[in-house]
């Protein structure tokens, strides 16, 4: 990805702003001039959600306990905190091992780029690097992974840190 920065006018930046139509509301293309180089700075993402740090609303399979059930308290799984609390540590450990492996992979990477997608956004709990019981170890091999997938399709990452 490219990086940039606003200058002071005189080292000869410019920010312009072309559009088509000689009035009122429309959609810009904005250009930033630089030196030699012009950055079209338009993000168009999506937001990998559920897969670091899980949402209940995304995915309410993650949130049941070890038969597949509910537990008896809507709010005793609330968040991801929660479901793991709940589950005995070998069903924890899989669970989540087999969520982070399946719900991103690289083809999804690929998929988005190839469709117009230049940034992904992706949310995720201190626990990423501080995974204290009942979080479960395993995710940064992830984060890793994600890295080396967006550097090959060209998706700049956008880290979210909750």
């Amino acid at each position: 990805g490219k990086f940039f920065r606003q200058e002071p006018a005189s080292v000869g930046h410019t920010v312009r702003a072309v559009g088509i139509v000689p009035g009122g509301p429309q959609l810009f293309m904005v250009h930033l001039h630089g030196g030699y180089e012009t950055v079209l700075p338009l993000i168009r993402g999506v937001n990998l959600g559920n897969w670091l740090l899980l949402e209940k609303w995304m995915d309410h399979k993650l949130f049941l306990d070890e038969r597949g059930q509910k537990y008896e308290s809507e709010c005793d799984a609330i968040d991801e905190y929660g479901v793991l609390r709940l589950l005995d540590p070998l069903h924890r450990k899989q669970r989540m091992e087999n969520h982070w492996s399946t719900w991103i992979k690289e083809a999804d990477i690929q998929w988005l780029a190839t469709h117009g997608i230049n940034t992904v956004r992706v949310p995720f709990g201190y626990w990423l690097t501080h995974p204290e019981p009942p979080f479960v170890e395993g995710q940064f091999k992830y984060i890793e992974k994600l890295f080396n997938w967006c550097e090959r399709h060209s998706v700049a990452v956008l880290l979210d840190f909750h």
